[in-house]
Order: C-alpha cells, then sequence, then structure tokens
C-alpha cells in the first residue's frame, strides 16, 4: 500500500467527549489521501477502548491508535505519532479542534505553490460560546497567522509573540521535522512555538 500524502497527528489525553468531533473533521475532508494516527497519552476514560470499538479498523483502516505506555505530555505524544508516521507532509490537529472541510485542500495548493516550505499555517476561527456538539456559539472570531506588521519575519514576530496560535493550523514537511529533531519534550509551555522557530 502507498504511503498516504498526509499524516495526521492527534494527541489526546482524558478527551473522549471531544473526540467525534474532531475524528468527523477529518473525516470530511475534501482531499483523503491520508492517515489519521491519534496517541492516547494514557487517559483514565477508557479513549483506546472507545477508539477500538467506534472506529474499528476493518472500517476505518486509515485511522490508527496508538496507546502509549507512560504519560509524556502533548509533545511525548505527537514526538510518538510523528515516529510512526508514513505522509510526506505532517498534520496536527488537536482532540478538542476541529477543521473545515476543505482544510488539507487548501494545504495542499499552498504547498503547491512553495515546494521549498517547510510548514505551512492557516487562520483560526474561534467559536466564543459553542455547545457542546461545536455549533457556532454567540460569536465568531477569526485570528490571523500572518505577520504583523510592527515584526520584519516570522522568526521575529515568533520570538516576540504567539505567530500560530494552535497546531491545529499547521502543516509541515516530515522529513523537516525529523531533522530540526522533533519536539522539545523538556518544555511545558510553548514547544509548539519552539519548534517552528527550528523549522
Amino acid at each position: 500500500m502507498a504511503a498516504p500524502k498526509f499524516s495526521i497527528i492527534m494527541p489526546t489525553y482524558n478527551r473522549r467527549r471531544c473526540l467525534p468531533t474532531a475524528i468527523a473533521s477529518v473525516l470530511k475532508q475534501t482531499v483523503q489521501d491520508y492517515e489519521l494516527l491519534i496517541a492516547d497519552d494514557c487517559s483514565t476514560d477508557g479513549t483506546v477502548e472507545w477508539l477500538h470499538d467506534t472506529y474499528p479498523a476493518a472500517q476505518y483502516p486509515q485511522l490508527q491508535v496508538i496507546a502509549l505506555s507512560h504519560n509524556r505530555g502533548a509533545a511525548g505524544a505527537r514526538t510518538v505519532a510523528i515516529s510512526q508516521a508514513q505522509g510526506d507532509w505532517v498534520a496536527f490537529l488537536d482532540s478538542d479542534d476541529q477543521w473545515l472541510p476543505g482544510f488539507l485542500e487548501a494545504h495542499a495548493n499552498a504547498l503547491a505553490a512553495h515546494p521549498d516550505a517547510a510548514l505551512s499555517a492557516c487562520d483560526v476561527m474561534n467559536q466564543i460560546g459553542a455547545n457542546q456538539s461545536g455549533e457556532a456559539g454567540v460569536e465568531q472570531v477569526v485570528v490571523s497567522s500572518k505577520v504583523w506588521p510592527m515584526y520584519t519575519d516570522a522568526t521575529q514576530h515568533m520570538l516576540m509573540s504567539p505567530l500560530i496560535w494552535t497546531m491545529s493550523l499547521v502543516v509541515a514537511r516530515r522529513r523537516c521535522l525529523l531533522q530540526t529533531g522533533l519536539l522539545n519534550e523538556t518544555l511545558k509551555i510553548c514547544h509548539d512555538r519552539e519548534l517552528y522557530l527550528r523549522l
């Protein structure tokens, strides 16, 4: 079987109630050339069993559940999943986020237009007051991932303040992730921003 174009990395820890919405947003993608690697970081809410029961391998061959042997945090869960990824591009999706159906397609187009890029990032729409099923709430706020005019480039921006608000906006070249040494598990916060700077 040929390697997929995208490897989607979804770390999770005790978020079984959020997973159906996140997984559904992957299954609805207009680009279906992907594998979905869900790295469970030793959840205590029955996440692994629920995933196996709800998404059996025979029906969902593109979905793989990785049960970590000990809790490593989000950076560690992502690193384990990346090490098993087969795709040329790694897309990140947190288990409490969701993508619009054209997410992978938009990134594929952007990356094709910029073949030397190490990563691609998009804007985010925060739903303020969204209900548990993920429907639009009281207010929708779009936050851009573009460099602010006060900074000379993306590196300066990332050194001074967040540029990419969540890893769920990012698609990175797997080769580059492996060359940079993946995520720094010693960092309790900002391991994502530190990775972007190295990329």
